[in-house]
């Protein structure tokens, strides 16, 4: 790394032209914060455009990035990113050879060093369901994401009890989303004991367990047809169709 500042872009994303600028920004503006976002637009091959769910008149830093992400699910994208030097420096790089969920373990391990300092203007393109990509090509594994042992890890010395609170909310959300996938994916009885586990045991997600728990017994080609179902409604919804 050269420069003092380092900005990231997936090989399927795009960047507006106000994006370096937003990002420079920021860090004039809130030169202690560990990471730098701006807002994107998320858009999939044959759909519209759709906001990403930050949206702000203002820039805005955040002090508790867990909290935040409970907020507005998502609303850090990768290839709206940047980072100082220092701060690379600090964390060290991206955990190797995950098939899948490298970008968020990263910004959690990122944020539990200082505050985020967001860009409400959406001056990225985030591409998804792209043929070839990471996401489509993923499969799901019987192993917790990355991000949670990371975040656990931190929890056993973790004294701030609001911050503690948060991050234990965050850990649940990020364990019932792995449930999700494993569910469609015809891993039920996996994704079982995991629903059963104490990581899910906060109110946050009390009512999306209960809802896991029912969809892991229903047959998998029964799942799979009400979420194809599902998909065709999102995409015809996106498109300005009225159903």
């Amino acid at each position: 790394m050269r420069g003092e500042l380092a900005a990231f872009l997936d090989a399927d994303d795009e960047w507006l032209s106000a994006h370096l600028e937003d990002l420079v920004g920021l860090v004039n503006r809130y030169p202690s914060a560990a990471l730098y976002s701006t807002g994107f637009i998320r858009k999939a091959p044959g759909s519209s455009a759709t906001p990403g769910p930050f949206q702000s008149d203002e820039d805005v830093l955040i002090a508790d990035y867990f909290a935040a992400a409970l907020r507005w699910p998502h609303f850090v994208n990768s290839s709206s990113t940047a980072l100082r030097r220092d701060v690379v420096a600090s964390v060290g790089g991206f955990v190797e050879n995950l098939p899948i969920g490298t970008d968020q373990e990263y910004w959690a391990r990122v944020a539990l060093t200082g505050p985020v300092a967001v860009c409400g203007r959406r001056t990225s393109i985030y591409h998804t369901s792209l043929p070839g990509s990471a996401m489509s090509n993923s499969h799901w594994r019987n192993r917790l994401p990355e991000a949670v042992r990371t975040l656990q890890t931190h929890l056993a010395t973790c004294r701030d009890r609001a911050r503690h609170t948060n991050i234990k909310a965050y850990i649940a959300w990020v364990c019932t989303n792995h449930a999700a996938s494993g569910i469609a994916h015809g891993h039920a009885s996996d994704c079982r004991q995991l629903l059963r586990s104490d990581l899910v045991r906060d109110p946050y997600v009390r009512w999306r367990v209960i809802g896991l728990r029912i969809a892991s017994e229903v047959p998998v080609w029964l799942l799979r047809s009400y979420l194809k179902v599902r998909s065709l409604q999102a995409s015809l919804l996106e498109s300005g169709v009225k159903l």
